[in-house]
């Protein structure tokens, strides 16, 4: 809006002086405006990323936190009212986000991203509790497999017993020979 905003900036300037002379911008207003666009079309990219329909943003959502940041960080202005934008963006993404690789589900996924993997992370012992927790995850996994298909098995084994028991009981009343019983089975 903004951006619109300064591309028709003569007439809203036209506009605002004969409609309502006392919300005129300054020159001053102008360069404010001006400046800001470019720290606010970095939250509007990165809104516009996460919307995505078709594609997974669950996982970039912690490198893209990171990026904000650190673009924030690198910028300065020698307009305060921008600076203080600025700052007030940063503690805003900060505190919203400041947990945010503590999340199981965020830090799980970024892990199992082969985009990503361990770079995502700002701190690396998140990183090595989300990876420990990820292990331990498959590793339970693995021996529920282990476990449902030796019971399954089992299962069969013990099926197939009963199974060879009826048809050799069948074939002992009827007497007939081995080579019968090893067609049936």
């Amino acid at each position: 809006m903004l951006q619109r905003m300064l591309i028709v900036k003569d007439a809203v300037i036209t506009t605002v002086a004969l409609t309502r002379s006392d919300l005129a911008l300054t020159e001053y207003d102008w360069c404010v405006v001006e400046s800001a666009i470019p720290i606010l079309k970095l939250f509007y990219d990165v809104t516009t990323e996460l919307s995505a329909e078709k594609n997974v943003t669950l996982t970039k959502v912690i490198p893209l936190v990171r990026i904000m940041l650190s673009s924030l960080r690198s910028r300065q202005s020698d307009l305060p009212e921008v600076q203080s934008l600025i700052k007030e963006l940063e503690r805003d993404l900060e505190r919203r986000f400041a947990t945010i690789e503590l999340s199981e589900c965020y830090a799980e996924a970024i892990i199992l991203d082969p985009r990503f993997k361990t770079k995502g992370f700002r701190d690396e012992r998140n990183c090595a509790k989300a990876l420990a927790s990820l292990k331990l995850k498959v590793g339970r996994s693995g021996k529920n497999i282990h476990s449902r298909a030796t019971k399954s098995t089992q299962a069969l084994t013990a099926q197939t017993y009963i199974n060879t028991s009826k048809i050799m009981n069948r074939n002992n009343k009827n007497d007939m020979s081995f080579k019968s019983l090893r067609c049936q089975l």
